[in-house]
């Protein structure tokens, strides 16, 4: 695989070969990313949507990021009322 690097939603993505190993970083940190039987790749901090695609993959831990920040600023106004 050739090393890959993209921008999205304000962050960078970057796919860098290792020897024999990709790694992913997003925002210049190493995201720790695991391989089920079936080929298909997880994310350790999220591991409830697997992708057969490395780069599919960082683009929906943004987003879920992204909406869970979201998330907790709405909760936080709530909660100051």
């Amino acid at each position: 695989m050739k090393s890959q690097h993209e921008e999205y939603e304000g962050r960078h993505i970057e796919l860098q070969q290792q020897k024999e190993t990709v790694q992913l970083l997003i925002d210049k940190k190493n995201i720790k990313y695991g391989q089920m039987p079936d080929g298909s790749y997880f994310l350790y901090k999220y591991a409830y949507d697997p992708s057969d695609n490395l780069m599919d993959l960082a683009r929906k831990f943004i987003k879920h990021q992204h909406k869970a920040i979201k998330i907790r600023g709405e909760q936080n106004k709530k909660g100051g009322k």
